[in-house]
This record gives C-alpha cells, sequence and structure tokens, in this order.
C-alpha cells in the first residue's frame, strides 16, 4: 500500500512539474525569444516556421538530439528553421557544434530570458511555432516526429 502512495506522489510531482513547465498555448504566441549571439548559422527569419530546441550541454538526451535535429535541418532546410538554444557559455557550446557540418542554427540565450519566458525547466524540450510565430506543438524532443512537424506546420 506504501509503495502504491509513493509511485502516485512521484507520478504526480512529475505532472505537476511538467505543467509548470508548460504554460505555453498552442495558437497564441510565446514570449519573445531573445538571442545573444549566434554560435553556428544565421538569424533566424522571422517569417518562416521554427523549432527551437532547448539545450543544455551536460544534458546526454540534449547532446543526442544534435544529429537528430541535424537531419531534419537537412530536410526541411528553406521550410523550417532549426533552432538549438542554449544558456550556456560560447566556450562551452563550440566545441559540440562548430566544425561538425551541422545544418541547423545555434544560439546563445546566456541570461536566460528565452529559456524563462518560455518557462523552461528541463531539457530537452522542442517548441514548434509556425510563420507568424504561434505555438503549433511542445513537449519532449523525443516525440516531435516528421509527421507531427508536417502535420502541424501543414508541409
Amino acid at each position: 500500500m506504501i509503495r502504491k502512495i509513493a509511485i502516485g506522489v512521484v507520478v504526480l510531482c512529475g505532472s505537476l512539474s511538467m505543467a509548470s513547465a508548460q504554460r505555453l498555448v498552442i495558437g497564441q504566441r510565446p514570449a519573445d525569444v531573445k538571442i545573444k549571439e549566434y554560435v553556428l548559422g544565421e538569424m533566424v527569419p522571422e517569417d518562416r516556421p521554427v523549432l527551437i530546441e532547448f539545450f543544455y550541454s551536460p544534458s546526454r538526451p540534449s547532446r543526442d538530439r544534435l544529429p537528430v535535429l541535424d537531419e531534419m535541418a537537412q530536410k526541411y532546410a528553406g521550410r523550417v528553421t532549426i533552432l538549438v538554444l542554449a544558456r550556456e557559455s560560447r566556450e562551452r557550446i563550440e566545441p559540440l557544434v562548430v566544425d561538425k557540418g551541422y545544418a541547423f542554427t545555434v544560439a546563445l540565450d546566456e541570461e536566460g530570458k528565452t529559456f524563462d519566458g518560455f518557462d523552461i525547466h528541463y531539457v530537452p524540450f522542442s517548441v514548434l511555432m509556425d510563420a507568424k510565430g504561434r505555438v503549433s506543438w511542445f513537449g519532449y524532443s523525443s516525440q516531435l516526429t516528421d509527421s507531427i512537424l508536417e502535420t502541424e506546420l501543414k508541409l
């Protein structure tokens, strides 16, 4: 009985923390994306859908997503911008992405304004926004598939 209660508490706490990290609303504009500097790629065009991947270099799941994001960036080049956003210094991020041939954009949010504005508490976490800057999808990065991306953005 105690074990069932303990499991219930763990599930409830996990759900609550996930809910607080997901104050994003489908169809609405989230907080502004505040980029201090770009490490890889160019400025994100405002008239194109963007997938923001919130990234933290010590996180193995975050690092494991880089090749997947690269494939997406290549597949949807010119139609969707893939932005890897890190709340870290350039010195920590550069060795992971520079000279690797990645097709996605990497930017820094060292002050955490975008992370805070989007209420990000865990990574990797993705937010897909349409060309008008409205949230189309958000969640654990590993759950985002080509099918979801194409359906949500009508590609």
